[in-house]
């Protein structure tokens, strides 16, 4: 069984879509745009491939935070440099929990196998810190890396060499879940430890070891016997 887990927070225990589409209406309030599906998922998408470009190393944390909302904007013929928008953003974000189905129980179960769970975030800390404590998930967690400190963010294997570290020769015991290919999954895959997606979408990809349709579906998992 393995008993050491990096477990995603965004999408794999907190529901980042839903919390984000919450905490951006102020954001839009503020500019008069339209809080609809269209924008919420032009925003998503814009937002994505910012994350997208900083696990490729193509850009620094600071130009996520500082130009996706002047790229959104730009696009209704506002300009401004998106740190007002940010801040605004965060403090709705700090605030608001929403979580993934299951996440709780899983958590929990985790912690009566004798699991040490350790969180494996690319997120920001003043956000992710304030989110765990709200959702009480914190008193679950071991351990916490947060690429904000690390220096590195998923899917670099530096990343997982930090983690590496703290659980010397215990490699064999670890295995991330994650609902990102690109920096969850195939950041196990750089560090060779076994991987688990979480899929509720049911996609196709031969890239994860496993998949999962919902959280407690981890415990069937012949990993896990």
């Amino acid at each position: 069984m393995k008993k050491i887990l990096l477990v995603d927070l965004d999408d794999t225990l907190l529901d980042f879509r839903k919390t984000s589409d919450e905490a951006i209406v102020s954001v839009f309030n503020y500019h008069h745009i339209p809080v609809s599906k269209e924008n919420l998922d032009k925003y998503d998408r814009i937002n994505r491939s910012y994350w997208e470009k900083y696990e490729r190393k193509e850009i620094s944390r600071d130009v996520i935070l500082n130009e996706r909302f002047s790229s959104f904007f730009n696009d209704f013929g506002i300009n401004t440099d998106g740190k007002i928008e940010n801040r605004m953003y965060f403090d709705g974000l700090k605030n608001i929990v929403i979580f993934v189905n299951n996440a709780l129980p899983f958590l929990s179960h985790c912690k009566k196998l004798g699991m040490t769970i350790c969180l494996v975030s690319n997120g920001v800390n003043e956000v992710q810190e304030s989110r765990l404590k709200l959702s009480s998930i914190d008193k679950y967690l071991d351990n916490r890396y947060i690429s904000e400190f690390i220096g590195y963010a998923k899917p670099d294997v530096n990343f997982f060499k930090a983690i590496e570290k703290d659980f010397p020769n215990k490699k064999e015991e670890m295995v991330i879940l994650g609902d990102s290919l690109s920096s969850d999954i195939q950041g196990g895959k750089n560090f060779n430890i076994t991987t688990v997606w979480f899929n509720p979408r049911k996609q196709k990809s031969d890239l994860p070891d496993y998949s999962i349709l919902d959280l407690l579906d981890f415990f069937s998992l012949d990993i896990m016997k």
